[in-house]
């Protein structure tokens, strides 16, 4: 509920995102891509976690005001804890996305991604060793991107 989601943004411990995408056309077809993600989590645990796109799409086909595109993003990822751990991801994410302009200067889309990381974790109290792991998984299945066009 509204209630709910209100409560939940003015505990303390509520996190602060901020996300911002671009995108810029090269041709009809071809268009580059980038995004930005900062989340950062204060309260009891303080987590920090940035990460930065960048990458290319296609369009595949276009009706009217609907497109269906392709593309591919490479992925770099850093979050740090309280706990002085910290973790850096570097990955591809293919993808496949769907846009509705909705007039001629706004769009809605979503695009669903395989993200595919490589992860490096650091436990910075101790003197462990580090940890590597791969790790594949679905993401923006969920996102539904509001977007301006110039």
């Amino acid at each position: 509920s509204v209630g709910a989601l209100i409560k939940f943004l003015g505990q303390p411990d509520a996190p602060e995102r901020y996300q911002l995408y671009g995108r810029y056309r090269l041709t009809r077809d071809w268009a580059l891509r980038t995004a930005l993600r900062y989340n950062h989590r204060f309260g009891g645990e303080q987590d920090l976690d940035v990460a930065v796109r960048i990458g290319g799409d296609h369009v595949l086909r276009s009706h009217d005001a609907l497109q269906v595109y392709g593309g591919l993003d490479l992925v770099t990822v850093y979050q740090r804890r309280t706990t002085r751990d910290w973790t850096y991801r570097v990955g591809a994410a293919p993808l496949l996305g769907v846009l509705v302009f909705v007039t001629p200067h706004i769009s809605l889309s979503v695009e669903p991604r395989l993200v595919a990381l490589y992860s490096h974790f650091r436990n910075g109290d101790r003197f462990a060793s580090d940890d590597h792991t791969f790790s594949v998984e679905l993401n923006g299945d969920g996102l539904l991107i509001l977007s301006v066009h110039f």
